[in-house]
């Protein structure tokens, strides 16, 4: 064939017309996606925000710190205790038993904030808009 029918062209023009309708078509599909995305990321984050204002910051962690407190009182008083004793007891095997006590005592401690850390939700990726070349299709010769 030398050259292309009237027949040929006249679909390559058809299916170039409806490449270039699902280009137009794609275009707002993928722009409509991503503001439902990104509506939906916003809502999931104002839901983080509220869920964690109506349920963990209520939450009194004045037990915490008293337990906090606690703990460095007993290990203070037990500290003065190992220091009342003598050198040698202190250096024998009691009294690095005594001190091991001690230590476990006063590093006793508890960090509420640790605990309920509000999640940082990463944003989710836009769609890009699929290149559909419908203007070259339609450019394509129809004889050498």
């Amino acid at each position: 064939m030398k050259r292309l029918t009237k027949k040929i062209v006249q679909q390559q023009a058809t299916l170039a017309d409806a490449m270039q309708v699902l280009a137009e078509e794609a275009d707002e599909a993928v722009a409509n996606y991503n503001e439902a995305v990104e509506e939906a990321f916003s809502t999931y984050q104002d839901a983080l925000a509220r869920a964690h204002s109506e349920f963990i910051e209520p939450l009194d962690f004045g037990c915490l710190e008293e337990a906090n407190a606690f703990c460095q009182d007993i290990a203070s008083q037990l500290q003065d205790y190992y220091d009342d004793r003598s050198e040698r007891w202190q250096e024998g095997d009691a009294g690095e038993q005594y001190q091991e006590w001690i230590n476990t005592w006063g590093g006793m401690e508890v960090d509420s904030e640790v605990f309920f850390e509000m999640p940082e939700p990463e944003e989710p990726d836009s769609l890009d808009v699929p290149e559909i070349p419908w203007e070259e299709y339609q450019e394509l010769p129809d004889s050498p």
